[in-house]
């Protein structure tokens, strides 16, 4: 796979995997807090999960189900039951993946509201990147994992799939906008 399409399968992927707390059109999105000096603090409570609220996700964040792509994708039985498991688990791991980032962005707000060193900023802002980099090695991970079950032709219907949900997303996203 080129890195083109892996990228943009990585875009995809993350765009549909996203909590709502981290999306564009997410609640932390329409009115972030800020400090009396104006300086953007981080919101102290999490961000909605997908499976406790599931409203707070519209389709194009969530994951897609492997029922629903089974007809669309022409699944058989054995890899819609091998797409959930590999679902399944990426859904815990991107869930971990959120928990800690929350907490670091949480930390650094906390760190600029406290006025601290440059060198905690840079330590915190450092933990934040690797974290995201280890999300994005599952995303990888787990994308890889899904094109080893998919023929080629199903694995593109899968990337044209989660592309047009982004459409879709965007434009809810910018009709809450206007």
């Amino acid at each position: 796979m080129t890195m083109t399409a892996r990228y943009t399968m990585g875009l995809a992927l993350a765009a549909l995997l996203a909590p709502a707390g981290l999306r564009a059109d997410g609640p932390a999105f329409d009115a972030p807090p800020q400090d009396a000096a104006g300086v953007r603090i981080a919101d102290a409570s999490p961000a909605p999960d997908a499976q406790e609220a599931p409203e707070a996700m519209g389709p194009a964040q969530e994951m897609p189900d492997p029922a629903s792509l089974q007809q669309e994708l022409s699944l058989s039985p054995e890899q819609k039951e091998k797409l959930k498991v590999i679902h399944r688990a990426g859904r815990e791991k991107r869930q971990l993946h959120q928990q800690k980032i929350q907490a670091l962005i949480t930390t650094l707000s906390d760190q600029l509201l406290a006025k601290a060193p440059d060198s905690d900023l840079q330590g915190t802002l450092d933990s934040l990147k690797a974290e995201h980099r280890a999300q994005q090695a599952d995303q990888d991970a787990a994308m890889d994992q899904a094109q080893a079950v998919l023929s080629p032709t199903q694995a593109a219907q899968y990337v044209i799939h989660l592309r047009d949900k982004m459409k879709e997303g965007l434009k809810r996203w910018k009709a809450r906008k206007d």
